[in-house]
């Protein structure tokens, strides 16, 4: 029985033996008295699981082709109903799975001990198989206390937290407060992380010494709600009350909190968290101007690392200014930018109402915001940590930050990792970076950021 179920036990037995002022002072009492035994109220109430076949998917983008599987996950329920990865698997439940959007926000969303019906393609022939999805595994690193808990946003939707801190401390403990990337991706590690940001996170939360507190936006993991329809207020409102749920753990040290912002997240980490409770904050790959020039110069450095001829690059930038003016600033969707002027359909590759997974109003959202302004009402210390190599947050942006926060006392630096991604694998050229394939996982970005941390909650 949750906290709110229980309150109204109470209010309905004090109806039963009470009467006038009587009864509405017992019940404020009763009520008041529960909340301070039971605690915080986002604990209480269990978030649902969600499923997990263990099969990993790379769409094919093509309708009706449906999307290869790249991986069985060993031990999973893929693997026991006889998927390999020279299946492609067409549909669930009669749904396609043709496209990125389709696995993310359809195929993998199913829930916890639900029954599917996969149509799979197996050496030209079509089969019908049966599974039943088992609960996702918890993330398990040793050594490490958990809580599992969620937090609602201002639609109302029960968005998951993951509170982790060293296992047998009996003191109060110092906490990171991570603001998260722009992609779908969860920032739990059921499994071992991928990525360069996802070793990063990883180590903060297996290693740092510290609590760790991560949100899942709307829609990933076990979050309620669809992340390709879920604009950036959904997802502010979100980490707001994430942070403010730190509130609510009496082993976190209130006083000594930091904040890591990765990617996009490391852009809006001060509208996330609030600098006046804040010890100090790093941005890892992120931005600070307005997003229709972060947009531009996007288009630009990522032309430049596949070796596009600049007279080209050129040309094709004339057409996305005003694409994306159209986009960002006068709010159309890209479908109605495309209907009254279809000669850019050649430079848009992206969905008609969303981009990178997104919906267009996240991204309108996004330009509406001033960084600046954000930034330069932080007086606290701030790393700002770059890769040499990353074409998708460029080093203007990460220099915008410092220069916004100092623009009164020197709080924040820039440190830019040697050839170095996005990502944060590090390769031999930037020739080879854009080439597509995972690099070498840059380890030493572990130090730096440790370092910091040291310096602002000691």
């Amino acid at each position: 029985m949750n906290e709110l179920s229980r309150a109204e036990t109470f209010r309905t037995n004090v109806h039963n033996t009470s009467t006038g002022a009587q009864k509405l002072q017992l019940t404020i009492f009763l009520i008041l008295l529960f909340f301070l035994i039971a605690g915080p109220v986002f604990g209480a109430e269990e978030l649902p699981r969600i499923g997990f076949l263990g099969a990993r998917l790379n769409a094919s983008g093509r309708a009706g082709e449906g999307s290869a599987i790249a991986r069985v996950i060993e031990g999973s329920e893929a693997q026991r109903i006889g998927l390999t990865t020279n299946d492609k698997i067409l549909s669930l439940n009669g749904r396609a799975v043709d496209t990125d959007l389709d696995v993310e926000n359809f195929f993998y969303r199913q829930a916890a001990n639900a029954r599917v019906n996969l149509e799979v393609l197996r050496e030209g022939r079509r089969l019908k198989l049966d599974a039943t999805l088992l609960p996702l595994p918890r993330e398990n690193f040793a050594g490490l206390e958990y809580s599992y808990d969620f937090v609602r946003n201002s639609k109302g939707q029960r968005l998951r937290t993951i509170v982790t801190r060293p296992a047998g401390l009996t003191g109060k403990v110092p906490a990171i407060f991570v603001v998260g990337w722009l992609s779908c991706d969860s920032c739990e590690y059921p499994l071992p992380p991928g990525s360069g940001l996802d070793q990063l996170l990883a180590y903060l939360v297996k290693d740092s010494g510290y609590a760790v507190v991560r949100m899942d936006k709307p829609g990933v993991g076990d979050s309620e709600g669809v992340c390709a329809d879920t604009d950036f207020e959904a997802e502010i409102t979100g980490y707001e009350a994430a942070f403010k749920s730190i509130e609510g753990y009496p082993f976190i040290d209130q006083e000594r909190v930091a904040v890591v912002g990765l990617s996009n997240g490391g852009g809006f980490a001060p509208l996330a968290a609030p600098a006046a409770r804040v010890k100090g904050y790093i941005a890892v790959g992120s931005w600070g101007r307005t997003w229709y020039e972060h947009m531009l110069a996007i288009e630009r450095e990522s032309r430049v690392a596949r070796g596009m001829d600049p007279a080209r690059i050129n040309s094709e930038l004339k057409a996305l200014l005003d694409f994306y003016r159209l986009y960002l600033v006068e709010k159309q969707t890209p479908k109605e930018i495309l209907a009254a002027h279809p000669e850019s359909k050649g430079i848009w590759n992206d969905g008609e109402t969303t981009q990178y997974g997104r919906p267009a109003a996240f991204y309108q959202q996004l330009q509406d915001l001033n960084l600046g302004q954000a930034w330069a009402a932080v007086k606290v210390p701030v790393l700002v940590l770059r890769g040499e190599y990353d074409w998708i947050m460029p080093r203007a942006d990460g220099h915008a930050i410092v220069e916004s926060v100092n623009k009164d006392a020197p709080l924040a630096q820039y440190v830019e990792l040697p050839r170095v991604t996005h990502g944060l694998s590090q390769f031999d050229s930037l020739a080879a970076a854009a080439q597509g394939v995972r690099g070498e996982y840059f380890k030493p970005v572990e130090a730096t950021v440790s370092e910091f941390l040291r310096n602002v909650l000691k």
